[in-house]
């Protein structure tokens, strides 16, 4: 799926609250995310844009963080990059301020696999549910 502002600004609608996991799922996956209660889709942050990367310049648990971190979501959400910004720079090792300003929100139901595919910067979501797969 490649993914335009545009796109995702008609995806994004002030319906959305978060929920968070249970304490309990909380310990093995600290990473809280944001779920829209109405459709119970789940936000990922990916960064549509040449040059300006992401969740594919983070490594290990940091690469959830950057899809998923309620907090900086929230913030893109609400347009407010500077806190996003700020919160991002906080919790992740390598953020650079063009990548903050270039993050949308894709909704994705919960459970489904996806990946994201990057090309000089620009990121992009796929579900693996869209691709066929194929068994030797």
């Amino acid at each position: 799926m490649i993914l335009t502002k545009e796109m995702a600004t008609m995806q994004a609608s002030p319906t959305f609250q978060p929920q968070y996991r249970s304490s309990a799922a909380a310990a093995s996956d600290p990473v809280q995310r944001y779920i829209d209660v109405k459709t119970q889709k789940v936000a990922v942050l990916v960064s549509p844009g040449y040059g300006c990367y992401w969740s594919s310049y983070q490594y290990g648990k940091d690469i959830e963080i950057a899809l998923f971190d309620c907090e900086i979501v929230k913030a893109v959400l609400d347009e407010d990059f500077e806190e996003a910004e700020r919160l991002a720079t906080a919790k992740l090792p390598c953020v650079l301020p063009e990548e903050v300003r270039s993050l949308v929100v894709v909704w994705v139901d919960q459970g489904d696999e996806f990946w994201i595919s990057e090309d000089d910067g620009w990121e992009m979501l796929h579900l693996k549910k869209s691709f066929p797969f194929y068994q030797a």
